[in-house]
């Protein structure tokens, strides 16, 4: 299945959605397997996206949980930063060769 919009086509490889750059760079968007996430997890301009995504939804499920449900303070705000370290640690592995190395060797 290809899907086309104006910045390029999104196809299926291997359970992976890709899209293709204009220099033929293969950039994964919903990563479908394991040598996939290991690729899309340390490279900023697949996954940086994800991670903004990820700290946001976790800040209003946070919220949400203590507002509505009535989930304890530091059950809830435990959670948001549990997410934010697991956040930070990701963001880590751009800047960090070494760390990108041995994610990529795992």
């Amino acid at each position: 299945a290809d899907i086309r919009s104006e910045a390029g086509t999104l196809v299926n490889e291997n359970g992976s959605w890709v899209r293709y750059n204009g220099e033929g760079k293969r950039l994964i968007k919903v990563p479908g397997n394991y040598t996939d996430l290991k690729l899309f997890a340390v490279d900023p301009e697949m996954s940086a996206d994800w991670q903004i995504i990820l700290l946001v939804l976790a800040s209003i499920l946070s919220a949400f949980g203590w507002e509505e449900y009535g989930i304890d303070r530091r059950l809830s705000g435990g959670f948001f930063t549990a997410i934010k370290a697991f956040g930070i640690a990701w963001a880590s592995l751009y800047w960090c060769a070494a760390c990108s190395d041995f994610v990529l060797q795992l």
